[in-house]
């Protein structure tokens, strides 16, 4: 099934030949408010400067009728959508791509034409490039969202380190007296050097030397509990 697009409030089927884009004389007429006769003079009488297979193709019924419906015209030049199928022409028909197209477009100089030749181009036969640029952007914005995801990811466990370098790293200001005191009464409460330091902002070797300082030689006889895995278990 062909594209339905619509042009300057009409809407026309999208049709192709060979993986490009073309246009019927009757299509061409259509669409500039001319008179097919007409179009098909302007195409005769510039026959010379076309050329056969790039600028348009003369093709017959059988192979025409496998890709376009023509939609039978009234009088006026202006088609009705109650009447499709192959009901009019019945031998070949020219179709043009965009090259052949521009050059019997050419021989319109009304504003209308100029807006609806600058429409065709726009997104007739520049249809498929639309469509792949709009499926990268979409691929694109997929990877930006995945890429913006990883960042907050990346962010988050950068502050998270950055904290923990932090405390490891800048000097700290000595323990006030309150602190030693805080140190050694969650010790005496079976807290564990882990603990005692989270809660003073220290680690847990600067709380054993702390220990060591304030304690007597007896009570850090128990130093391989207090740097062992046991030590900081809270006590029955």
């Amino acid at each position: 099934m062909n594209d339905v697009m619509v042009i300057e409030g009409m809407e026309i089927e999208r049709i192709e030949y060979q993986g490009q884009p073309v246009l019927s004389l009757p299509m061409v007429a259509q669409l500039h408010r001319k008179e097919t006769k007409l179009v098909w003079q302007n195409f005769k009488r510039n026959i010379s400067k076309f050329t056969e297979g790039v600028d348009f193709y003369d093709l017959p019924q059988s192979l025409w009728s496998g890709f376009w419906y023509p939609q039978k015209e009234d009088t006026k030049g202006v088609k009705d959508d109650t009447k499709k199928g192959h009901k009019g022409h019945k031998g070949s028909m020219i179709f043009l791509s965009l090259r052949g197209y521009m050059k019997v477009a050419t021989t319109f100089t009304d504003d209308l034409s100029w807006k609806i030749r600058d429409m065709l181009i726009d997104s007739y036969f520049n249809l498929r490039e639309l469509q792949a640029i709009a499926k990268d952007l979409i691929a694109l914005k997929a990877k930006a969202d995945e890429a913006e995801t990883w960042k907050d990811k990346y962010l988050h466990m950068h502050e998270e380190v950055y904290q923990i370098f932090k405390q490891k790293l800048i000097k700290k200001p000595p323990l006030t007296r309150d602190e030693i005191e805080r140190i050694k009464q969650m010790y005496a409460e079976g807290y564990s050097a882990r603990e005692i330091g989270r809660a003073v902002e220290r680690t847990g070797s600067t709380i054993y030397h702390v220990l060591a300082n304030e304690l007597s030689e007896d009570e850090m006889k128990n130093y391989k509990k207090i740097r062992g895995k046991d030590w900081g278990k809270k006590k029955d």
